[in-house]
């Protein structure tokens, strides 16, 4: 029979957890439709996981993860879609549906 401090240490342990997982960075699905560079970074078309992570934009697709420089901007507005702002095949920001959050990436030449 478990002691009182065993079930203790254990509820201690599940609240840490439930706490440190509601601060995690949210997440977005961003569908790529066809391949793009951001700053310089190759991505190619599908669907992503896109998340902040310091001050870096990180794509996520299976076992794939590209990190890629990122400025964090708010709009006055929430965007009802998520919109790829691009000049030709390069990302130059993303507008993040349901929030008023834009990642803006650098432009390369």
């Amino acid at each position: 029979m478990p002691t009182f401090n065993r079930i203790l240490a254990m509820l201690c342990v599940g609240f840490l957890f439930g706490l440190a997982t509601s601060f995690a960075a949210p997440s977005y699905r961003v569908v790529l439709p066809s391949p793009v560079t951001a700053d310089g970074m190759m991505l190619k078309a599908g669907v992503y996981s896109l998340s902040l992570d310091g001050k870096d934009a990180v794509f996520r697709r299976g076992n794939e993860v590209i990190r890629i420089p990122t400025d964090i901007e708010k709009s006055s507005s929430k965007f009802s879609d998520t919109i790829l702002e691009m000049n030709g095949s390069v990302l130059t920001a993303i507008d993040v549906g349901g929030t008023d959050t834009i990642f803006t990436f650098r432009k390369t030449n």
